[in-house]
Order: structure tokens, then C-alpha cells, then sequence
């Protein structure tokens, strides 16, 4: 219609126009009610006493066309005169828009208002509609409606959001007729791959099952992106000539069914056959064959042979300050199924790091981070010690995110950025609450601050009280009560020794889920000291500390004579030693590293005391990458505790509180095992409760998922199996019966975790406990558990 316009309003002016300028003596402007004349004037470039030719009026009636105001423009002739022409610009202004309504959808409305261009309260631009409606369509067939029907109607509304008097409401009609979905998946030309291994690789493309009611129909911009995944899943096997030949949509209309067929072209698998290296002066041929673990006929892979090239090979330059080094590798076909690679190298300078800066760290104080870079000023540059400091900073757990940005400043000099972003709060809630379905609520509060007043120092006083209770016993709830201070400095004056010190009192009643039947206060104090190590690799601390305290308890002269041997107070005094390795990338989510540890302590003998013991507790955790986000957890625990043999005249025992439970959430002080109630794993007595033992083993294994980083939130499904003995004989726990591997209690199930500002860990599992524990012959069934505020 602007074109007709156009070309009309050309041969009225073309007489006058043509090859000449005349004088615009007067311009006039019609059908505006909201536009100025002015404007309409000014955007036309059209002003009374300007000279003219024919080409202005066609600029002009574009101008005016493109503003978007009106759905009609044309400009008359009125006058020829002694002065000029006289022209009139008529208008037809378009209407402002009211609402968007829609008729005949049942999807969610605003699906087609995010995204087609229209506005309440501004113009309905000329061909806008038809624009919508295509994008309304678009919509309609990403979701399987390939016949859906749009069309648009403009009416004056009945109540008005918008003031104008040109205010019209846009409805779209719409019929969406049959859905169709993809109900087959075909391949030709796959001779190498079985066509349900090629649909693995289509992420989003996938055949609409009765039973998968998440999968969306056929979409155009995710099918390329699948394609291209299809491509480069072809090239990790070696096959570097793949593509996809064609793809044909085949449409049933009578069952409302497509059927997409992809046609390949595999090609032939390329091995690798001679590896050469050009220009390679700081790195021997030998070093660079090793780190690039690439042999004579192995199978191409895209993604290996970029890891390997760019991530292995080339650490060994970077590591050396050759930061700026590259690599040019020139890969030769040789016959129809080998290659031969050629490396050339631009080696470069050597760099050296020139200042090291800390940002963005407004709480935590520079030493705390500074004291862990593994870099520093005047070094040659190493990116292996760059990333290890990026990770010894990011395992304090005072940040959410750890960037080191490297700015060269000349050709042989860069500086070093660490950009760090805090954690909202590192203080938190860390008193143990718990629920389990058998025993009910178990657990105290307190607060703890991993970075005390940023100095990196630990701070914790914490005031806890509860009652453990039975919801199937008729005693009376069991209270405790607690008190501790304690303080840690992992890095006094930034040496790398570590001091800290600590006070605790409490107060625990006869247990009624754990048989102790006597109440019982204890008082003492704690002193450590440790140091970070360099030998058999700096991952290593070592810790030693010494706890004296007093224990007094109360209850009839009978339960302190059988559980005592008749001393209502005792006293500890105990020494330990603590191995530990950490090597975790992180702390609250670990996807790669292990984490060792050993606790030896010894207690009462030539050290004094009536509790004389020794213990030792072994804990292992490895976390390993696997497919996806998914993070292999598995953890191994054993431990053992024996009576130290003193003189007859001596009365000694072993604590019950430092032997071992097992079950539930393992709060306050026992050890976990989901599936199964608190502390009912180990030795009992004849009614079924608790008493602890003197060994102990447990197996951890589980399949970890995150569903949000920050915060960390994760889903899992685990396995696990342990048990509790009597005997401290090692090789007694560990015979292997006929009815189950190493007379463990079994169970498996699935949980989430919670790492939330201000309170720490919250947990939620729910397990299957395999084995019986009550006599009756049943496995132990589903148990769920519910854990607050413990540390990573």
C-alpha cells in the first residue's frame, strides 16, 4: 500500500517537479489529533519556504511511513502559484494500543506477549499484526501444533487502560487444531553406531513416548544445535568427514504423528599414525610425548586431542612462565584413514609476575588470602600454582566465587588480580537438630563463626539445651544441657602453624535411646597445636592436643558400681595426635580430590587418670567427576578403641561416651547410618537399647547432583553399610560370614542437601534399611532423617 501511494502522489508532482526545484510556499497537515504538525512536518523534512525537487516527496512520504504513527500517509497538491505550491500532508494516525486478548489458546498467555512486538500504550505499527501472528504460529508449532490457524481483529474496547481516544483492544484468534509429536526417530548410513546410541546424543530432539510426558515436540533451533552434537559426537570416535546428509520430516496426518529420518554420512575412523614436533627449544620431544598421552594408532577423538594439546601438553610451558606460548598443530590426512600431526611451536618469552592484587574482599582481611597464594611477586609465572592458589583460597569457605585474572603489562611481565566475592554471612548456626521417625527431635543450638572478624580465625561459643525423647517409651525424656568456647587460629601471625584452645561443660541425663543409666556432668579444656606440612605433599597438617577434664556422675550406688566401677567422679587425661589430607576443590560441593584422616588418642596410663584407653579413628572420602554434573562420593571409616592394661589396684574403664553408636542421623554424638534409628546399631542389651562398642566399620557411597551452585543445593541417591562390635579385635569384625559381607547392616535411599547463609548444612534423607535389627526376622524398612546446621 506505501508503494501505491507512493507512485501516485509521483505523477501528480511529476509535471511540476520534474528536473526543476520549486519554492514550498505553504505546507498544511490533516488527520493528526495526537501528533503535532509540527513534528509531522519536521519528520517529512517538508517546511514552508524550502525549495524542492521531486525526489523530497518521495523522502518524505518515507519518512512519515517509517515513524510507525500512521496507518495511511499521502501528500496532496493543492496550489500552483506565482509564490510556490501549496501542499497538504494527510494523515491517518494508527491506534494506540489497549489490551492484547486472545481466544481459543490453552497454553499460558503470556508465552505470546514476552515475546511478539506490541505494547500496551503504544502505536499499533502497521504490519505488526501480521508479525505477531507469524510469532504466535512459531510458538504454537515448537509445541507440536504445526496447523494451527492465527488471525487478528482490531475493536474498540468496552473499558479503557489506556487515555487516548484512538485506544483499540488486538485480539487474536486463534484455532490450534491437532497436536503433533514426534513418535520415531530413524537414521540411515549409521553402519558403526546402533541408532539408540545416536539418540542419546540429541539433547533436546527426542521421540514422544505415552510415558514421557516431559518431552517437547519437535523444535527447529534446538534440532541444529542436536545435529551439531550429533557431528561432534562423531568426531570424538575419530570419524572427522562425519555429516548429516539430510533430514526429512515425514508427517502422518491421520494419527498426528512425525516421523524424522536423518540420513549420515559417517565416513571412514581416523587413527593417528606419525606425531612430529617443529620449534620446541624449552621442552624436549620425550616431555612433550608424555604429557600428550597420544600413541600411534589410537582413535582420533576431537575432544581428547583438544584436552590433551591444549590443557596437558601445553601446562608444561605455562608452568615454566611461557604463558604467551602456542601451539599450531597441522593435521595431515595420510591415506583414507590416518593422520599425521605435525606440532609447531611459537614458544614466546618468559614471564614474570610483576604485583599480585586482592579485590573485592570487603570482610575477610588481605593477609587471610594473600597467606595462601602459592605466587608472588618477582616469581616466573606458574599457571599449576595460579589454579592450586585459586583453590586454597576458594577451600576456606569464605567465598562464593574465587577469579584470578591474569593483565599482561609488556612482553615479559603480567600482573596477578585475585578477584574474590564474599559469602553473605561465614557465621552460622551450628548446633545439631535432628528428626528422626522413631525418636523424634534430638539436638541443641549455637553459633559459630568460620571467619572471625576476617581474620580467618575460628570462634565458637555455643549454649546448647533439648531433651531427647521417645515417641514409643513411657520413661521420662532425657535432658542435656551445654556450654563451649572455643577458639582456632589456623595461621598464627600468617606462620603456618596453627594454635587454639577450648572450654566446654555439660550435662547429660540417662539416656533413654542410648543405655546409660546414670545422669552425668562433665567439665575441661582443650588445648592444640598443629602446623601445615610440606612433606609427603603440602596438603598435609598435623595436630596435636591435650584434654583435661572431670566427669561427675549421679544415679543409685548399683548403676555407678556396674557402669563405674563405683567412682561417681573420674578424671581424663588424654593426648592426641591428628593426620589430615585435604586436596577437596571446594568445600560445600566437592567434585574432584579426597579427603584423609586419622585420629590416634591416648588417654589415662603414664599420663594419670582413671580413664585409660586408646583410640583411633581412620576416615577416607574420594569425590570423582563422572557423566554430566553427577559426582561419585565414597567414604570409608574405621575405628577401634582398647583398655589400656593398668595396675589391679587402679579402677579403670572405658567412657561410654567415647565408644562407638551407629544409626540415624548420628546426632549428638554418634555415627550415621540412614535407614535405620538413632543408635540402634551395635551391641544391646536385652530390651533393645543401645550400649556401645569397641570397633566400628562403615562404607559410604553416593551419586551426587546439583541443582543450584550458590547456594548450594544438591540432590543424591546413596548406599551404605556399617556396623558396631564389641570386640576391639580387628579381625573379628571383618570375617566374612555366610550371610552378608563383613556382617554389615545395609541400607540405601535418596536425599538432598541445603548449605544456607547463616545456618550451615540442611539435610533431608530418606533410607531403606535391609538388615533386622529387632529379632523379628523383618528388614528394618524405610526411615527418614532430617539434619541441621552440621559442618561441611
Amino acid at each position: 500500500m506505501k508503494n501505491i501511494y507512493i507512485t501516485i502522489m509521483l505523477l501528480f508532482f511529476v509535471n511540476i517537479l520534474y528536473g526543476q526545484e520549486v519554492t514550498l510556499y505553504r505546507v498544511n497537515v490533516e488527520g493528526n489529533t495526537t501528533t503535532s504538525d509540527k513534528m509531522i512536518k519536521y519528520s517529512a523534512g517538508l517546511r514552508d519556504g524550502t525549495q524542492i525537487q521531486r525526489s523530497d516527496i518521495s523522502t518524505a512520504l518515507t519518512r512519515l511511513w517509517d515513524l510507525g504513527l500512521f496507518d495511511d500517509v499521502n501528500i496532496v497538491l493543492n496550489n500552483d502559484s506565482e509564490y510556490g505550491v501549496e501542499i497538504t500532508i494527510q494523515v491517518e494516525e494508527s491506534p494506540t494500543l489497549n489490551n492484547i486478548l486472545f481466544e481459543g489458546v490453552s497454553v499460558r498467555e503470556s508465552r505470546f506477549t514476552e515475546k511478539i512486538d506490541l505494547k500496551i500504550g503504544k502505536r499499533i505499527r502497521p504490519n505488526s499484526l501480521d508479525a505477531a501472528a507469524k510469532k504466535i504460529t512459531e510458538i504454537y508449532q515448537e509445541d507440536g501444533y504445526f496447523d494451527v490457524e492465527v488471525s487478528s481483529t482490531i475493536e474498540v474496547p468496552q473499558d479503557t487502560l489506556v487515555r487516548a481516544a484512538y485506544a483499540r483492544d488486538v485480539i487474536f484468534q486463534v484455532k490450534e487444531n491437532e497436536k503433533y509429536r514426534l513418535k520415531n526417530i530413524q537414521f540411515t548410513g549409521n553402519d558403526n553406531f546402533s541408532a539408540r546410541k545416536l539418540k542419546k546424543e540429541l539433547k533436546d530432539t527426542k521421540e514422544r513416548k505415552w510415558w514421557a510426558f516431559w518431552v517437547k515436540s519437535l523444535n527447529e533451533k534446538t534440532f541444529d544445535e542436536d545435529k551439531k552434537a550429533l557431528a561432534l559426537f562423531y568426531q570424538n570416535e575419530g570419524y572427522r568427514d562425519f555429516q548429516v546428509v539430510s533430514d526429512t520430516l515425514m508427517v502422518d496426518r491421520e494419527n498426528f504423528s512425525l516421523t524424522l529420518v536423518l540420513s549420515l554420512e559417517e565416513g571412514e575412523q581416523y587413527h593417528y599414525r606419525n606425531i612430529t614436533f617443529e620449534g620446541n627449544e624449552i621442552a624436549d620431544e620425550s616431555t612433550l610425548k608424555q604429557l600428550l598421552k597420544i600413541e600411534k594408532g589410537d582413535a582420533y577423538s576431537e575432544k581428547d586431542f583438544t584436552k590433551s594439546v591444549y590443557e596437558d601438553m601445553m601446562s608444561v610451558y605455562q608452568d615454566k612462565g611461557y604463558i604467551f606460548s602456542s601451539v599450531n598443530p597441522e593435521i595431515i590426512p595420510s591415506g583414507p584413514d590416518s593422520l599425521d600431526i605435525n606440532f609447531v611451536f611459537n614458544e614466546g618469552s618468559k614471564v614474570y609476575i610483576e604485583n599480585i592484587f586482592v579485590s573485592g574482599n570487603h570482610k575477610t582481611r588481605e593477609n587471610v588470602i594473600r597467606r595462601e597464594l602459592k605466587l608472588f611477586p618477582g616469581d616466573v609465572f606458574n599457571k599449576s600454582k595460579l589454579m592450586r592458589s585459586q583453590r586454597d583460597i576458594w577451600i576456606l569457605n569464605y567465598f562464593d566465587n574465587v577469579i584470578p585474572d591474569v593483565n599482561p603489562i609488556s612482553e615479559d611481565k603480567v600482573d596477578l588480580d585475585f578477584v574474590v566475592q564474599e559469602k553473605k554471612s561465614t557465621q552460622r548456626i551450628n548446633a545439631n537438630l535432628g528428626f528422626t521417625g522413631e525418636y523424634g527431635i534430638t539436638g541443641g543450638a549455637g553459633v559459630e563463626f568460620d571467619n572471625f572478624m576476617g581474620r580467618g580465625q575460628k570462634f565458637n561459643v555455643g549454649l546448647s539445651t533439648g531433651t531427647n525423647f521417645s515417641l514409643y517409651s513411657n520413661q521420662e525424656p532425657s535432658k542435656y544441657r551445654s556450654l563451649n568456647i572455643s577458639f582456632q587460629d589456623p595461621m598464627i601471625n600468617d606462620s603456618p602453624y596453627l594454635v587454639g584452645a577450648s572450654i566446654f561443660y555439660s550435662y547429660r541425663g540417662s539416656s533413654t535411646n542410648y543405655y546409660f543409666p546414670l545422669d552425668f556432668t562433665v567439665a575441661g579444656a582443650v588445648a592444640s597445636f598443629g602446623r601445615r606440612l610440606e612433606w609427603p605433599d603440602d596438603f598435609f597438617r598435623v595436630m596435636w592436643s591435650v584434654k583435661l577434664m572431670e566427669k561427675q556422675y549421679q544415679g543409685t550406688q548399683a548403676d555407678i558400681d556396674q557402669y563405674i566401677g563405683g567412682l561417681d567422679t573420674t578424671r581424663g587425661i588424654s593426648f592426641s595426635q591428628m593426620f589430615s589430607r585435604d586436596s577437596r576443590n571446594r568445600a560445600e560441593f566437592p567434585t574432584s580430590g579426597s579427603r584423609f584422616h586419622l585420629e590416634n588418642t591416648y588417654s589415662g596410663g603414664f599420663l594419670g587418670g582413671n580413664e585409660n584407653f586408646q583410640k583411633h579413628i581412620l576416615d577416607l572420602n574420594w569425590f570423582t567427576p563422572t557423566f554430566s554434573k553427577v559426582v561419585l562420593y565414597n567414604s570409608f571409616k574405621l575405628g577401634v578403641i582398647k583398655t589400656l592394661d593398668v595396675d589391679d589396684d587402679v579402677k579403670s574403664f572405658v567412657p561410654f561416651d567415647e565408644r562407638f553408636i551407629m544409626g540415624g542421623n548420628g546426632i549428638p554424638y554418634g555415627n550415621a547410618l540412614r535407614g535405620y534409628p538413632d543408635n540402634s546399631i551395635g551391641p544391646q542389651t536385652a530390651s533393645g537399647q543401645a550400649v556401645g562398642g569397641n570397633s566400628m566399620g562403615k562404607i559410604t557411597t553416593e551419586l551426587r547432583f546439583p541443582l543450584s551452585e550458590n547456594p548450594v543445593i544438591y540432590v543424591m541417591a546413596f548406599g551404605e553399610m556399617g556396623n558396631v562390635w564389641n570386640s576391639s579385635k580387628m579381625s573379628e569384625p571383618f570375617y566374612i560370614e555366610r550371610n552378608g559381607p563383613l556382617s554389615m547392616k545395609k541400607s540405601a535411599g535418596v536425599g538432598v542437601r541445603f548449605f544456607m547463609p547463616g545456618i550451615g548444612k540442611l539435610g533431608f534423607d530418606m533410607g531403606y534399611g535391609f538388615d533386622d535389627i529387632n529379632g523379628d526376622g523383618n528388614p528394618q524398612g524405610w526411615e527418614y532423617t532430617i539434619t541441621f546446621g552440621q559442618t561441611y
